[in-house]
């Protein structure tokens, strides 16, 4: 007797986020014997959260000897979960037992399903007169509240920099990574290139490398 095994959609063990409105079902055959071949099958498919008793396409019993089938049911929506089974029939007339279910997942398959928004540069970063990284005075000094200020970009600035902050700019108005005023708060403490300590100069605290 031949049995269905491996089920694939779109030659895909159980996918996610198909966007093939007609997917393609397809499995693979073992048996017990030589020279079995499949003469038919019948493919069940079932939305995944309904009731089981209900297909929600069958395909009958069709003849032909391809483990593949193309998806022949009502029009599939974005987001809709499926589970689907597979019986073979063999060249003396015998049927399989169902196969273990399978399972697939649209994704979105209209553009009006996405609700999610690009990522994308801050507005700010297309302007042509900053420095690369450096934002206007109107973003704010608030960490917490801009995207450019996150924990991790701070560091990273701060990495490229020497350990400074590489997102402070003179009349910025304050820093958006520490929330220093720049124009009153001195650099850090450090030597000049003659061994002694430099005067404090408005600015950030964490300065960021070349700006004088």
């Amino acid at each position: 007797m031949l049995v269905p095994y491996d089920l694939a959609t779109e030659y895909r063990r159980d996918p996610l986020g198909l966007d093939a409105p007609r997917p393609r079902l397809g499995w693979r055959l073992r048996g017990d014997g030589r020279g079995q071949r499949q003469t038919a099958y019948r493919v069940r498919v079932w939305l995944a959260d309904a009731d089981p008793g209900r297909p929600w396409w069958d395909s009958g019993v069709v003849g032909g000897r391809e483990p593949v089938v193309r998806y022949e049911g009502p029009a599939l929506a974005s987001r809709q979960a499926f589970v689907w089974t597979v019986a073979v029939c063999d060249e003396r007339g015998q049927w399989s037992p169902e196969s273990t279910p399978a399972r697939w997942e649209m994704g979105l398959l209209a553009s009006d399903d996405w609700s999610a928004q690009w990522i994308a540069a801050p507005p700010w970063a297309a302007a042509a007169d900053l420095p690369a990284g450096v934002p206007p005075a109107e973003v704010g000094a608030n960490p917490a509240a801009n995207a450019v200020g996150s924990t991790a970009e701070w560091e990273e600035s701060r990495s490229r920099a020497g350990g400074r902050c590489g997102s402070c700019w003179p009349g910025a108005g304050s820093c958006v990574s520490c929330g220093s005023p720049t124009g009153s708060t001195p650099r850090p403490s450090s030597t000049t290139s003659s061994g002694s300590p430099p005067a404090a100069t408005s600015g950030c605290s964490w300065w960021p490398s070349g700006v004088s």
